[in-house]
């Protein structure tokens, strides 16, 4: 891949992915996908509540790993805290207040909680939806048509149903780890760094919020941009999509925490049901950022391609003017033999 984001190029390029962004009506698209997404935010955490709970079943796991947690949620390790592990991990990744969800969460998990079988059924199922819509979604983007069956299709949905809640099990004992790591350098005398103190907790929690947590994030859209679509798209196109989309995943929500605390205070127009309303209109906000990775994957691959077009073209035309000078060459060369 050659450097496509240069000074003359970066320019159309982003009037690219707002032209295909417009024809593509993105906006609608990611209201399907946001609501899917609403569809099945707790049954998914209905499984992550048992999958959780079944991992910290074994004493040397929950040993090692609940005193890295514990300090996300304030759970001990006495008892099952797979509840508590499972709103530290929503915590981590929903921008507004989370009160509702934890709320019918825990009503879910105590009614059905036992029932490992039906809660892993609906939260797979309802994870197929979002999943098959993010598909629908991508290949109307990169003007690919669903060639997949709608079997396959719904195989490898649940396939990242299930990898997807690896990772979100993945970052949440990893952010364990990173605070053991903060705990560690609190009590370390570390020398300033532009007039900041490395062991300071502020400090490090940024480096959590601002770099650990947009990576995570991008590694999962890496995940859906490669697999989801029937055509193959390159690393070198993937990659640096997936990065945009994870760190404007966090700009975003941080943007969109300082307008919700502010209407949800001053709101009369939905009242109690702004928490839900929020975290509906959040999930528009991820999935249109989503849509705009897409599309700049899909733009830079086009432009690419065109560049190569007119190269191609170039070399063409430069050839057959060779061949034509070549030629009267000969001419002339015969004509004065003759």
């Amino acid at each position: 891949m050659r450097l496509v984001f240069t000074r003359n190029n970066i320019v159309p390029i982003v009037k690219d992915v707002i032209k295909n962004m417009t024809v593509n009506d993105s906006a609608y698209l990611a209201a399907g996908i946001s609501f899917y997404a609403f569809l099945s935010l707790l049954p998914m955490c209905l499984v992550g509540v048992n999958v959780i709970g079944w991992l910290f079943s074994f004493p040397f796991i929950q040993s090692q790993a609940s005193n890295g947690l514990d300090f996300l949620s304030g759970a001990t390790s006495r008892g099952d805290t797979s509840f508590e592990y499972v709103v530290t991990l929503l915590k981590s990744f929903l921008p507004t207040n989370s009160s509702w969800v934890e709320q019918e969460l825990k009503g879910l998990s105590e009614n059905i909680g036992r029932n490992v079988i039906i809660n892993l059924a609906i939260g797979m199922w309802s994870g197929r939806l979002m999943f098959m819509g993010l598909e629908s979604s991508l290949c109307r983007v990169w003007g690919v048509p669903l060639q997949r069956t709608w079997i396959k299709r719904t195989l490898l949905a649940l396939e990242l149903v299930a990898v997807t809640w690896i990772l979100g099990i993945i970052m949440l004992a990893g952010a364990g780890f990173l605070n053991i790591v903060k705990k560690l350098l609190l009590h370390l005398s570390l020398p300033e760094l532009w007039g900041l103190s490395i062991d300071q907790a502020m400090l490090w929690s940024w480096v959590v919020s601002w770099i650990i947590t947009p990576l995570g994030v991008s590694l999962i859209f890496m995940m859906v941009y490669r697999l989801l679509p029937a055509k193959p798209i390159a690393w070198s196109y993937i990659v640096p999509g997936a990065l945009f989309s994870g760190f404007a995943y966090k700009i975003t929500s941080y943007v969109y925490l300082i307008y919700a605390i502010h209407f949800a205070e001053v709101s009369v127009i939905y009242g109690s049901l702004w928490y839900i309303i929020g975290l509906l209109f959040w999930m528009f906000v991820v999935a249109f950022v989503f849509l705009i990775g897409a599309e700049l994957i899909h733009s830079c691959e086009t432009y690419e391609a065109r560049l190569w077009e007119q190269e191609r073209k170039a070399r063409q035309s430069a050839a057959k003017k060779y061949a034509k000078r070549h030629k009267k060459a000969l001419i002339a060369e015969d004509s004065s033999a003759g």
